[in-house]
C-alpha cells in the first residue's frame, strides 16, 4: 500500500503527469497522440452509435451525429486530416446523405509564424530567406493543410516567385495521421459494409507523394510538356516555371502569377464576357480530357482554388488558363488509358460487348452504375450494336420503379427501402477489388471536379459532348491504318455490310440528345432571365445543363433500379 501522503497527492501527480505529457507531445511530437487520441474517441463514440442507437426511426439521427463528429474531428486535427475528409467525401455517393458535408471541408489551415518559415528554409535551402531573396514577404498570401504560399523577389533579376513552405509539424505527423487513417476506413467499411479499404494503399502512396516538392516539380514540368504538344491547349494554358535552385523537397520556388482565383465567380465574370467564360470552359474540360484520354498524366485536384484566370499574355483579349499546385497526379498505364478511352467511345455507340469485357476485366460487375458514374449521364444497358437495327437506337426500357406515397411517415420509409436498395447495388458494385485499376481512383475525383466546376459557372458549355468527341479523336488517332482505305473501298464496305454504320448512328443519336438537352436548357433559362427583366423579379443563379443532367441520373437509377440518390451524391 502506498504512504499516506502519496495517496492523499495522486491527483497532483496524475494532473502533473498528464500537464508533462501533453507538453512533450506538443513541443516534440507536434500533437501527434492528443490528434490521434482525439480520432480514438470520436472512433469509440462512433462504434456505440452504431451498437446501440442504431435503431428504427433513429437512423437520420446516428448518420447526422457520426458525419458531424468525423468532420470535426478532422477539422481540430488538421494537417494530412483535411485531405482524409477529402477523400471520405469521394465516397458520398455510396454513404448515407448525412456524410455529404463532407465535401465542404476545404483544404485551409492557419499558417504558421514567420521564425517558423525561417528555420524550414535554412534547413532545405542552407541560408536565411532574406540572404536568398530580395524581397520576401512575412505574411504568406496562402496557406492549407500541409504548406503555406509566401511571395518574394528575386535577386538580380528582381522577378516576382511564388515560395511554398511545408509546415514542419507535418514531417512528424505523417506516419501516425496515416495509420489513423487506415483505421477510419476500415471502421467506415465495418459499419457500412461496403468495399472501402481496397483504395488505402493507392491513396497513402499518394498523399506521400504530395509531401514531396521535388516531385511537385517534376509533376508541373510533365504537365507544361504534354500542353505543348496540343497546339489548340499551347497558348490558353500556363504552368508556372519552377525555380530550381530555390527548391528542395519541403520548399518550392515557381514563377508567382497575377491572376483572378477560379472559385471567384462574381469577379471572373464581371471581367470576361459569356462568350470568354465558354471559351475559358471549353479550354479547362479540353485539358484535362486531353491528360485523361491522351497522356495519361492526369491532374488529380483541379479543384478552383487550384485554377487562376489571367489576361493572356500573347493576347489581353483573351483568357488564359493557369494550373497550380502539382503535387497529386497520377500516371495512367498505357493499357489502362487506351481502354478507358475505348470505354467512352463504346458507352456512346453503345457497344455493349466492348463495355462489358472491359468492365469485367476490371473486376466491376455492375455496368449501368459504372457507365452513370463515368459518364456522369443517364444510360440505358439495353442490346448491343451485335444484332441491332437502326430502330434500336430510339428504344428504351424502365424497370424497378415504385411510386411514392404522399403519406409522410409511408414516403419516409419507401425512400429508406431505395437508400437500402442503392447501398445493395454498391455492395455488389465490385466483383474482384483485385482487378480494379487504382487509376479510377483519381480520374473518377477529376471527372467529378470538371463537373463541378462547369456547373459553378452555369453550365456554359456542353462537357459531355466535349468530352466525348476528345475521346474519339484520340481513338481515332490510335486506330489509324498506316494506309487509309480509300473512299470507294469504304463506300463498297458499307453497301456490303451497312450495320458498320450503328456505331457511328448510335454515337451521333446520343450527342444529337445531350445536345438537345444543352441547348434546350439553355434557351429555358434565357426566356426565364427574359422574362424577370420584364417583370423587374430578382432570381439567384439559374439551374445548368449539369443540374439538369443531375436530375436524369437520379430519375434514370430510380425507374431502373427503384433505387433512389441523394441530391448531393455528385457534388464535388
Amino acid at each position: 500500500m502506498l504512504p499516506r501522503f502519496v495517496r492523499s497527492r495522486a491527483p497532483i501527480y496524475g494532473l502533473g503527469a498528464v500537464a508533462v505529457g501533453y507538453g512533450v507531445d506538443h513541443y516534440f511530437y507536434c500533437d501527434s497522440v492528443t490528434r490521434n487520441l482525439r480520432t480514438l474517441a470520436a472512433g469509440v463514440v462512433i462504434a456505440y452509435e452504431y451498437k446501440v442507437n442504431f435503431v428504427p426511426g433513429s437512423f437520420d439521427r446516428v448518420h447526422q451525429r457520426t458525419a458531424d463528429l468525423i468532420l470535426d474531428t478532422c477539422a481540430k486535427n488538421g494537417g494530412l486530416y483535411i485531405k482524409f475528409a477529402q477523400q471520405i467525401a469521394s465516397f458520398s455517393a455510396i454513404l448515407p446523405p448525412q456524410w455529404s458535408s463532407f465535401k465542404k471541408l476545404y483544404d485551409q489551415a492557419p499558417s504558421i509564424p514567420y521564425d517558423e518559415v525561417v528555420t524550414v528554409i535554412k534547413a532545405e535551402l542552407g541560408a536565411h530567406p532574406n540572404d536568398l531573396f530580395e524581397r520576401f514577404e512575412e505574411v504568406p498570401v496562402a496557406s492549407a493543410s500541409i504548406a503555406q504560399v509566401h511571395k518574394a523577389t528575386l535577386k538580380g533579376s528582381g522577378l516576382e516567385v511564388a515560395v511554398k513552405v511545408q509546415k514542419p509539424d507535418v514531417k512528424v505527423q505523417v506516419e501516425l495521421d496515416l495509420f489513423a487513417f487506415k483505421v477510419v476506413i476500415f471502421l467506415l467499411e465495418r459499419l457500412f459494409d461496403l468495399p472501402m479499404t481496397w483504395t488505402v494503399q493507392t491513396i497513402e502512396t499518394h498523399l506521400r507523394e504530395e509531401l514531396d516538392f521535388i516531385r511537385e516539380c517534376n509533376n508541373a514540368e510533365t504537365a507544361a510538356k504534354f500542353v505543348r504538344e496540343v497546339p489548340s491547349l499551347n497558348a490558353a494554358v500556363h504552368v508556372p516555371k519552377v525555380h530550381w535552385d530555390l527548391t528542395s523537397s519541403r520548399v518550392m520556388t515557381a514563377e508567382w502569377i497575377d491572376g483572378v482565383s477560379f472559385a471567384e465567380v462574381e469577379k471572373v465574370e464581371k471581367r470576361w464576357s459569356q462568350d470568354k467564360i465558354s471559351s475559358m470552359m471549353t479550354v479547362l474540360v479540353d485539358l484535362f480530357s486531353d491528360q485523361i484520354f491522351r497522356s495519361g498524366f492526369v491532374h488529380c485536384d483541379p479543384h478552383p482554388g487550384n485554377i487562376l484566370i489571367r489576361p493572356n499574355p500573347a493576347n489581353n483579349a483573351q483568357p488564359q488558363i493557369v494550373l497550380l499546385d502539382h503535387g497529386l497526379y497520377v500516371q495512367q498505364s498505357p493499357q489502362f488509358t487506351s481502354d478507358y478511352t475505348r470505354l467512352w467511345t463504346s458507352l456512346f455507340a453503345h457497344d455493349i460487348k466492348t463495355v462489358e469485357e472491359i468492365v469485367a476485366r476490371w473486376g466491376i460487375s455492375d455496368v449501368q452504375l459504372f457507365a452513370i458514374g463515368t459518364l456522369q449521364k443517364p444510360w440505358t444497358q439495353q442490346k448491343g450494336i451485335e444484332g441491332s437495327t437502326v430502330k434500336d437506337v430510339f428504344s428504351s426500357t424502365t424497370q424497378g420503379r415504385q411510386e411514392l406515397s404522399d403519406d409522410p411517415e409511408v414516403r419516409k420509409k419507401q425512400l429508406y427501402d431505395m437508400q437500402l436498395k442503392m447501398k445493395e447495388r454498391a455492395k455488389k458494385y465490385l466483383s474482384d477489388t483485385d482487378k480494379v485499376p487504382r487509376e479510377l481512383i483519381f480520374v473518377g475525383r477529376n471527372l467529378n471536379i470538371i463537373r463541378s466546376n462547369n456547373k459553378s459557372y452555369g453550365s456554359p458549355v456542353n462537357r459531355i459532348n466535349l468530352m466525348c468527341n476528345w475521346a474519339r479523336a484520340t481513338q481515332f488517332d490510335r486506330d489509324a491504318p498506316s494506309t487509309p482505305p480509300s473512299l470507294p473501298a469504304r463506300i463498297l464496305a458499307v453497301a456490303r455490310q451497312p450495320s458498320i454504320l450503328l456505331p457511328q448512328i448510335y454515337t451521333y443519336t446520343s450527342l444529337a440528345a445531350v445536345s438537345l438537352l444543352f441547348h434546350g436548357t439553355r434557351l429555358v433559362n434565357a426566356a426565364r432571365r427574359w422574362w424577370n427583366w420584364l417583370v423587374g423579379c430578382t432570381e439567384g443563379r439559374l439551374k445548368g445543363f449539369e443540374d439538369a443532367l443531375d436530375e436524369k441520373v437520379r430519375k434514370g437509377i430510380y425507374e431502373q433500379t427503384g433505387g433512389l440518390l441523394d441530391e448531393d451524391a455528385f457534388e464535388a
